[in-house]
């Protein structure tokens, strides 16, 4: 149970940095046009 539980976690952060990368690569693309 605990394995499982640090893997949704991780997955979670996984998915929030894969977003945050998302919104600052927009961000930079969106300034420069």
């Amino acid at each position: 149970i605990l394995s499982e539980r640090y893997r949704n976690r991780r997955r979670g952060v996984g998915w929030r940095c894969h977003l945050i990368a998302g919104l600052y690569h927009f961000e930079l693309s969106f300034s420069t046009n």
